[in-house]
């Protein structure tokens, strides 16, 4: 046992170590699949974002140089001294010439970026230079004045120019002009040099890249042409030039910012730009993919490294965590199977909670069929005693009552009153060829069942089932209520106990007489006779009004759960238990008279008293040799109408002189049928014996009624000659087809005209002169009843049941029963289900 117990600690607890380990690695490896799939993408926007901040800073500063020059360009080009250089008709002494220069160049000498000025004079096409002397102006300036594009006002010019140790240095000239004379020059202008370098070492400072390093910036021009920039030359390939004027054309007027990655010599590189309107200029930064993808490597090995720690971690954590769920858990599994013998323990078990599982359902078992042994026993007991009671309460013993009474559990001492309730399940011998034995005993069970509860709050009841589909209870008012009922007026509660009370002053009279006699017997006599008074007083005490009512719940209840009635006849109440026998006999006799009143019906002896007293049948109600020849003329109408009313004045008499008359009418309705046989070719094939049997086998007078209109339609039909027999036996041989043959899909009227080698035009007029439908009418109505029946009966699925009664169509098999239904069939069968419930 101990070796079983470890072994089955092993699987719950691998099974709970396996569960934690394997939810906590599906985290964290989702978890991590999910960061590594995505970094890419996470680090390219982080990259993206850093890249428009830093050029988003680059352009503020190109742009405060460039306000910052056009106002100086202004001030200078509106200065005396720049006015009197750009616009006068002779050149002056040179000392005039060096001051007023001088004066300019102090009001540029506070900004570093620039690097020198130069004033044009159109009219003696003259420069003055502020850099290194008066008239050193480089070639390259006087090329662009003579050149057929001239100077563009108010923008950065890209300008190289010889400095003073014979090197060229890079410059951004910006002019400042108003007019310009015949030949396109500027009548005068200020030319304002700002020195490159000065942008080349603000962006290191912002990139903090010496120029040895993966991240290039590039100032190019609107035509794509790299002005200058840091670190090698990039940004000038065709690749560079073509995007930046898809985006200049995509983005007129506006500084926007991109991010792409781009090709160029061969190499991959990730690619901003932002664009500066003011100098029609696009900053490109670009970084040299390998470097990037580097780092990216790096982070995918980091993140695979890590998570494979983290998976060891798991594997160890689940096992510390599974010990400490299970332990609890383990402590019980091995307590309770310390108690388990060993032999009793089953070696195939799953694990622990399949063992407790078993042993728990063993010893429910157990339980259950010691209740159900012990129930079974008391309602053995019970049915053997009331059986007894019901049968020999005349001789029974005062040791065979107590055992009686303890197994009824009813006081039956004399001070309650009881009564012997016979019920008749209605309709009893059709339901017992329909109906399985434990079917039978169900119906029977829940009918004692629910009377017995609905008498509960005012009576007790014991309860025998005798078979054929009756129940016998008998009733016994409650104490209490037997109190109450004590303490009213006779004759208000009831007639019989007006009479009762009756009985108890005659008894008083008879009594008083004799007690004043020597007649000691007689005096003994009336006493018994007062006593018997008193006790049939104390019997009718039960309302039958509140039992009547009883009785009616219970019908109402089962009629609508278990679709079946059933009728009641109640005796009349005493306190003595030797009555029980006779009790249980006039209960029968009242039972008979379910005959006259139907199903449903709740049978008292004032109930029957006046039909039971009328013996004497007056066999005048039927004229019978009118109603003989009703029949021999085939007036059935007429026939129907009087069998009616005979049977409602039937309804009037003595339950024996009922059945004798049934008798006389039986015969005289087969001797009118044989006489009929005996005038004509042929005979009505009644068989006398099964329909005097039939008819008197039927529990109530109106199913008699029917049973003997039936048989005498029967016979009138089969003395027809039939006309139409072959359109007949057609029609049930297409009925027949269709029967066995629905659910095939391709089953139509031309189908089945064709299996009985007839037209189908002709086959499908002989239908409907029959059946009053037509064929495909028809085979729909018995395509959509089993669709019906399945979705009550089966567990299939619409779809499997539409195919099974050859629909194919969904959306048609939804319509056609809709349509014979009024819902949908899911609707139907959930409706069903609730009804059923």
């Amino acid at each position: 046992m101990g070796g079983l117990a470890r072994n089955i600690h092993k699987k719950y607890l691998r099974r709970i170590y396996l569960w934690v380990m394997l939810a906590t690695m599906v985290l964290i490896i989702v978890f991590s699949a999910g960061l590594y799939i995505n970094m890419e993408d996470a680090v390219l926007k982080k990259e993206a974002v850093n890249n428009e901040k830093i050029l988003g800073q680059l352009k503020i500063s190109i742009d405060n140089m460039h306000d910052v020059i056009r106002n100086m360009g202004a001030s200078l080009y509106y200065s005396n001294e720049s006015q009197s250089l750009m616009f006068a008709q002779s050149e002056g002494a040179v000392y005039d010439l060096i001051t007023k220069m001088g004066i300019v160049e102090k009001s540029i000498g506070a900004y570093s970026f620039i690097h020198s000025v130069n004033i044009y004079n159109g009219t003696l096409d003259t420069f003055y230079s502020t850099y290194q002397s008066l008239s050193n102006v480089d070639h390259n300036l006087k090329l662009l004045l003579n050149s057929s594009a001239g100077l563009q006002k108010m923008k950065f010019i890209p300008l190289s120019i010889e400095s003073t140790y014979g090197q060229r240095e890079d410059l951004l000239s910006f002019a400042v002009f108003e007019s310009v004379n015949s030949s396109g020059k500027p009548d005068g202008a200020v030319i304002i040099n700002i020195r490159t370098q000065w942008l080349a070492d603000h962006i290191r400072s912002l990139t903090h890249n010496d120029g040895t390093g993966a991240d290039y910036i590039s100032i190019i021009d609107k035509e794509g042409s790299v002005l200058f920039g840091t670190g090698p030359a990039v940004g000038s390939g065709q690749a560079t030039r073509e995007t930046l004027s898809r985006f200049w054309e995509s983005n007129p007027g506006e500084a926007s910012f991109d991010f792409m990655k781009m090709e160029q010599g061969g190499r991959e590189y990730l690619t901003a730009f932002i664009r500066v309107e003011n100098a029609d200029w696009s900053i490109l930064m670009m970084q040299d993919d390998h470097q990037f993808s580097r780092f990216q490597h790096q982070l995918k090995v980091n993140i695979v490294v890590l998570t494979l720690i983290f998976l060891l971690v798991v594997l160890f954590s689940s096992y510390m965590v599974s010990g400490t769920i299970y332990m609890p858990f383990g402590r019980f599994v091995k307590d309770v199977v310390s108690r388990i013998p060993e032999d009793e323990l089953e070696q195939d078990q799953q694990d622990e909670l399949d063992l407790l599982s078993r042993i728990f359902q063993s010893h429910v078992r157990q339980i259950e069929q010691f209740r159900d042994k012990a129930h079974s026993n008391n309602r053995v007991m019970m049915s053997f005693y009331l059986r007894s009671m019901l049968a020999e309460s005349r001789t029974m013993s005062e040791e065979e009552w107590k055992k009686a009474e303890e197994a009824v559990q009813l006081d039956l001492s004399g001070s309650n009153s009881f009564c012997v309730c016979v019920v008749h399940l209605d309709r009893f011998a059709g339901r017992s060829a329909r109906f399985s034995e434990r079917q039978k005993e169900l119906y029977g069970f829940a009918a004692a069942n629910v009377l017995t509860e609905c008498l509960a709050r005012d009576y007790a009841c014991a309860s025998v089932d005798l078979k054929n589909g009756q129940l016998v209870l008998l009733v016994s008012m409650l104490r209490g209520k037997a109190d109450e009922a004590g303490g009213t007026d006779a004759h208000d509660a009831h007639p019989a106990a007006a009479r009762a009370n009756d009985a108890h002053t005659d008894a008083d009279h008879a009594a008083a007489h004799y007690a004043h006699t020597d007649n000691a017997e007689a005096a003994h006599h009336a006493h018994m006779d007062l006593a018997d008074a008193r006790l049939a007083g104390s019997s009718r005490s039960m309302d039958h009004a509140v039992l009547q009512q009883a009785i009616a719940n219970a019908q109402q209840f089962i009629r609508q759960h278990y679709k079946i009635t059933f009728s009641v006849s109640v005796s009349n109440p005493s306190s003595r238990r030797t009555d029980i026998a006779g009790l249980y006999e006039e209960a029968l006799r009242y039972g008979m008279y379910r005959f006259v009143q139907g199903y449903g019906a709740v049978l008292f002896e004032e109930t029957v008293a006046a039909m039971d007293q009328l013996k004497e049948l007056d066999y005048s109600i039927l004229p019978e040799k009118k109603f003989v020849e009703d029949i021999k003329r085939r007036d059935l109408e007429t026939v129907g109408k009087t069998i009616d009313e005979v049977v409602q004045k039937l309804k009037r008499y003595n339950y024996n002189s009922i059945k004798l008359y049934l008798m006389h009418w039986i015969y005289l309705v087969l001797s009118t049928l044989d006489e009929l046989d005996r005038t004509r070719l042929g005979s009505s094939g009644l068989q006398v014996d099964s329909l005097a049997q039939r008819i008197m086998d039927c529990e109530t007078l109106e199913e008699s009624g029917q049973a003997l209109y039936q048989a005498i339609g029967q016979a009138s039909q089969a003395s027809t000659v039939d006309k139409n027999e072959k359109h007949v036996i057609l029609t049930e041989a297409v009925k027949e087809i269709i029967r066995h043959n629905y659910h095939d899909s391709g089953l139509y009227q031309q189908q089945i005209a064709s299996m009985l080698k007839l037209s189908s035009t002709y086959a499908g007029k002989i239908f409907r002169e029959v059946a009053d439908i037509s064929i495909n009418d028809y085979l729909t109505e018995m395509r959509m009843t089993k669709a019906a029946e399945l979705l009550e009966h089966s567990s299939l699925k619409v779809e499997e049941i539409m195919l099974d009664v050859g629909i194919e169509n969904k959306s048609y098999f939804f319509k056609l029963f809709k349509k014979r239904y009024g819902a949908t069939p899911r609707e139907y069968a959930r409706k069903k289900s609730l009804d059923e419930l």
